[in-house]
């Protein structure tokens, strides 16, 4: 039994919350990665190709204005020297010294003149294409997500209504009823089918919502369901008839109670009060 509790217990924790947030932060992190993997991933190959190409004799000029376009070389450094600072260096000597700004350099010079620097390695290809996918992914769950919560709460706000005019009809038609005869039941009927319909649709999504569940029970079958204008009808004592009109208001603030705590579960969308995991009591049920 208290490995079957555990089991429940860790169901709920992992809810569909949960899941949403572990999946959006994978995908962030992944997307991080890709991003900051160009660098990490580059092979021994493909950095002897961008170093040929930029230091073959007739790319050493070009690749020394690159520098300076940049600003990581002075003004007037040639294909012979290169100025860094008050130094100054030949290029091999500046790719040795100040390899990150050469790396710069040079791929900017590669793309200008229309080649890549890192050939048709893992970085130029897959990665783009890993980025894209990572990125649309992460925006369709951001989207999804935002898109379930607004939808959540106009859920909640529709089954608010629907609670607070049930219990507003119920009782109006309680307070017609304590003295005989009654008023009539139309409009808590009404009412009360609205919020069936609401709750009913909640059991069917959320069926480990057992207080929702015995709320809908209540009110299609039970002492707040239909049955409850006749009874109280054939109720002719007013010392009984109030303390059934009594019990009846205790139950429509349970069921109003659950209404709202499911409504709020519904906007928060993933927030679940442990109220409505347990059922309601005895003597509530019908």
């Amino acid at each position: 039994m208290a490995g079957a509790g555990g089991l429940t217990a860790l169901r709920r924790l992992w809810s569909t919350g949960v899941r949403r947030w572990v999946i959006i932060s994978a995908l962030a992190i992944a997307l991080a990665l890709v991003v900051g993997l160009p660098t990490l991933g580059t092979s021994q190959g493909t950095r002897d190709a961008r170093d040929v190409f930029c230091l073959q004799p007739s790319e050493q000029g070009a690749l020394a204005d690159a520098a300076v376009s940049l600003g990581v070389a002075r003004q007037g450094s040639t294909k012979n020297r290169v100025l860094v600072g008050d130094d100054a260096v030949s290029v091999f000597d500046w790719r040795d010294e100040h390899n990150d700004d050469f790396v710069r350099a040079c791929d900017a010079l590669a793309a200008m003149r229309g080649k890549s620097a890192t050939g048709t390695s893992v970085n130029s290809i897959v990665l783009p294409l890993l980025t894209v996918v990572l990125t649309s992914a992460l925006t369709f769950a951001s989207t999804r997500r935002q898109n379930r919560t607004t939808r959540g709460q106009a859920d909640a706000g529709e089954l608010r209504t629907a609670v607070a005019a049930y219990s507003s009809a119920a009782n109006e038609y309680l307070d017609s009823v304590v003295s005989l005869p009654s008023g009539p039941a139309t409009e808590m009927e009404a009412a009360r089918e609205v919020l069936v319909g609401r709750l009913g649709a909640v059991v069917e999504r959320e069926p480990d919502w057992l207080a929702v569940r015995d709320v809908v029970d209540l009110l299609r079958h039970g002492e707040l369901g239909p049955v409850l204008d006749s009874e109280l009808r054939d109720i002719k004592a007013a010392g009984p008839r109030g303390r059934r009109i009594a019990e009846t208001r205790a139950r429509i603030r349970e069921v109003s109670t659950i209404g709202f705590l499911v409504a709020d579960a519904l906007a928060e969308h993933g927030g679940v009060d442990g109220r409505l995991t347990r059922p309601l009591a005895e003597g509530a049920r019908p």
